[in-house]
């Protein structure tokens, strides 16, 4: 059984201009058996509910079931790669079953999944793009693959601080809840901040951290002292930090001499001292003591 309205080609679904809610994509077409979906196969489609895909699909491809706003449900059973921007937007997305499917997770796949609760992710799961689950606000709980190599910038940024990061590895894993990257013996790159406690004002951080990743505090919106003298950031370490009141920061860099740059603005001009990027209002605004 198959659902009609269905481009297949070369073992590749094209595109689909059907009006079903439920889809079947068929095992083999023309004696050939299907092995992809293609890039924007389902794009844009309003209509598609349910998708049921057969054992033999290995790739799906760029923005496939992106803006899909009514897909809540698609099975993902066969060994596959998953490619960026796959489910981008799928708002109506509740849970998606990774365990024993997926090998890679591309950029932006499931960005914007804004009813995603429940993603279960194999171990057979290699690389995780950037954005890869980005503004996810529904989703409780995150598992880091056994096999994991790599984790792209601001994977989880705009999801809830209630976030439970479970599984890792040696390199990627979690310390006091937060997630971490293993950079060198006895030194820890800060990722994902998740506080303890709702709280908690006070950054305090375990010992062997040496470095604060991009967007690592994203959405965090209760800390209000935050000491990060001796430590290296990048550009957008301290992005989307919004209650900081009292911040320490080592010297800034000679390349980037504006604090704007920690939270994420491209040049200094774009935002001056306080504003668009560096929290500010009219309680108060942030002070940065430079550490000797």
């Amino acid at each position: 059984a198959y659902s009609t309205g269905l481009e297949i080609r070369d073992g590749t679904v094209i595109s689909y201009t059907g009006e079903a809610k439920h889809v079947i994509v068929p095992a083999k077409w023309d004696g050939e058996t299907v092995t992809a979906i293609g890039d924007s196969a389902f794009k844009g489609n309003l209509t598609v509910q349910t998708v049921r895909l057969p054992e033999g699909i290995g790739s799906i491809g760029v923005s496939a079931f992106a803006d899909c706003a009514k897909l809540a449900k698609i099975n993902l059973t066969a060994a596959c790669a998953i490619g960026e921007g796959t489910f981008l937007g799928c708002a109506s997305l509740t849970e998606v079953d990774l365990s024993a499917a997926v090998t890679t997770v591309g950029a932006y796949a499931f960005s914007g999944c804004q009813s995603l609760k429940t993603v279960a992710l194999g171990d057979r799961i290699t690389a995780i793009g950037d954005y890869a689950f980005s503004d996810c606000a529904a989703l409780t709980e995150f598992h880091l693959p056994a096999k994991l190599e790599s984790f792209g910038n601001g994977v989880l940024i705009g999801c809830a601080s209630t976030l439970t990061v479970t599984g890792g590895n040696d390199t990627y894993h979690t310390i006091g809840g937060s997630l971490y990257c293993r950079t060198g013996r006895n030194a820890e790159k800060l990722l994902k901040y998740l506080p303890g406690s709702p709280d908690e004002t006070t950054l305090s951080l375990p010992s062997g951290v040496t470095a604060i990743g991009a967007n690592a505090f994203y959405g965090n919106t209760n800390l209000t002292t935050v000491n990060l003298a001796g430590y290296s950031l990048e550009a957008g370490s301290l992005a989307g930090l919004r209650s900081v009141r009292d911040l320490t920061i080592d010297s800034l860099p000679a390349a980037h001499p504006y604090l704007a740059y920690y939270f994420g603005a491209a040049n200094g001009s774009a935002n001056g001292a306080t504003g668009i990027f560096v929290p500010s209002d009219k309680r108060h605004s942030v002070r940065v003591i430079r550490s000797t």
